[in-house]
């Protein structure tokens, strides 16, 4: 701990004779390096509440923060490195175009990092910058589910969500970039040959309107693959093997709709911790994924 706190005030040292003037005219933040020293040293506390107020802190700071920040990532800390090449990423966003270059600056020097965690983070980040906005970018394993005799599989990866329903007589792939764009593939079995059938609609209101069984289709199982995510090695699969229908279909059907919004809360909560999360919150959610779990095959059990 000496030694990081050595290197920060080394580092800030050239900001010690002077205040930062962060930010416009009428809305300006006054930084000094004790304040950038402090932010960075929580990064590495212990308290939840203090690392999310120094991330934030840090980010609303700008360049000033930037040097600081690449420090802590080079420090050897791998919970306050992922921290703060979460920062920076945020940082690779911002409007301010001259922070936004420094960031990205910063993230492509820690891509070259002698230390393989610290480098596959930044490279994550920088290519998170380049790729589509839109859905989650980041990894989404296949969920599979079976539905009254109905084979489906739905995965997104990188910001393209595809869905494959296998109804027995007929396969349907839907591709699409976040409910833009989308491919459809229709094949079924004529005189005991394939025959495919594929076109392209611009979104699911034209999809509706010129093929209205398949837009029934596709909204029935599209939002299913924003819930289904990996985070650092921590994987939720809301029921594989799933069946629906029979039994108390309709009560088990509530049920699982309630769990399935619950799996999208905490995909949006996911987002933002997914750099930041450490042992004790990924701990947190694992519980509160095995909770939903168990409502999903509890509303299972009332279809058997």
């Amino acid at each position: 701990m000496r030694i990081f706190l050595f290197t920060l005030s080394c580092l800030l040292a050239p900001l010690a004779a002077h205040a930062e003037v962060v930010g416009g005219a009428g809305d300006q933040l006054v930084v000094t390096a004790a304040q950038l020293a402090d932010w960075l040293n929580d990064l590495q506390s212990d308290d939840f509440v203090k690392r999310q107020a120094a991330s934030a802190s840090l980010e609303k700071a700008g360049v000033p923060a930037i040097e600081g920040l690449q420090a802590v990532a080079e420090a050897g800390n791998v919970d306050a490195a992922t921290r703060a090449i979460k920062v920076l990423a945020r940082m690779a966003n911002d409007q301010q175009e001259a922070v936004a270059t420094a960031a990205k600056e910063s993230l492509k020097a820690l891509s070259a990092s002698q230390q393989p965690v610290i480098a596959q983070q930044a490279k994550q980040a920088l290519s998170q910058q380049e790729a589509p906005g839109g859905l989650p970018q980041f990894p989404v394993m296949p969920f599979g589910l079976q539905v009254q005799g109905k084979q489906v599989r739905v995965q997104v990866v990188n910001g393209k969500r595809e869905i494959f329903v296998n109804e027995g007589d007929r396969e349907v792939h839907f591709s699409d970039g976040d409910g833009k764009a989308i491919r459809v593939e229709v094949t079924k079995t004529v005189n005991g040959k394939k025959q495919t059938e594929k076109f392209e609609v611009k979104d699911e209101a034209e999809l509706k309107q010129k093929h209205p069984d398949l837009a029934k289709l596709y909204a029935q199982h599209a939002n299913v693959a924003q819930i289904n995510v990996v985070m650092n090695g921590l994987q939720i699969v809301p029921g594989q093997g799933l069946k629906l229908g029979g039994g108390n279909a309709k009560g088990a059907s509530e049920d699982i709709e309630r769990a399935l919004d619950k799996l999208k809360q905490l995909s949006e909560r996911l987002e933002q911790l997914k750099a930041e999360s450490t042992e004790e919150d990924r701990k947190a959610l694992q519980d509160e994924i095995a909770a939903i779990r168990k409502e999903l095959f509890a509303a299972q059990a009332k279809l058997e």
